[in-house]
């Protein structure tokens, strides 16, 4: 079983432009982002995934010597980029996390992968927690390939090709928990 984390990243923000490429502790908030990640003990392989827009070349750049896997994409499909990327992979199990979400624990990541290993769920997140939620910067997202391919199938407005996982709250037909 193949765990994949994909982190996606791209310049072209309108709050906070290049919020990735911004210093944090000596290094860029995704260069610590993907740090943190590697420290989790059952992700098999990181992807940044980014756009095909000029402006990312950037992003891809900066992980050119490192061992992180960068796969580009549609900018404003991101489900397909996130798709893409993970059929690619030939991932099992995805992770996902937002590239300016620098502060996610490697130990509540493993919480989550293994939730899902551990069980018949679709999808698990520490990010849409009522009782105990979490601050930003701590998202992730795990969900299986095989669900996964079904919010695929399912996404034809804007909204679901915006929002990656959109289509496991909006249909009622995925197993989710927190």
């Amino acid at each position: 079983m193949k765990i994949v984390a994909i982190v996606q990243a791209r310049i072209g923000s309108s709050r906070l432009n290049a919020k990735v490429l911004k210093p944090l502790g000596g290094t860029t908030v995704i260069e610590f982002l993907v740090s943190r990640l590697k420290k989790s003990s059952l992700i098999d392989e990181i992807i940044i995934a980014t756009s095909n827009e000029d402006r990312d070349d950037q992003i891809e750049s900066l992980f050119q010597q490192k061992d992180v896997q960068v796969f580009r994409g549609s900018e404003h499909d991101v489900l397909d980029r996130y798709f893409s990327a993970a059929e690619q992979a030939s991932a099992d199990i995805i992770v996902r996390v937002t590239g300016d979400c620098p502060l996610v624990d490697p130990s509540l990541v493993d919480d989550c992968i293994n939730k899902i290993k551990n069980s018949d769920l679709d999808y698990v997140s520490n990010c849409n927690c009522v009782e105990h939620p979490l601050p930003d910067g701590f998202d992730v997202e795990v969900f299986t390939m095989k669900s996964f391919k079904l919010v695929k199938k399912m996404s034809i407005t804007k909204a679901f090709k915006e929002h990656v996982t959109f289509g496991y709250f909006q249909t009622g037909l995925f197993k989710i928990d927190n």
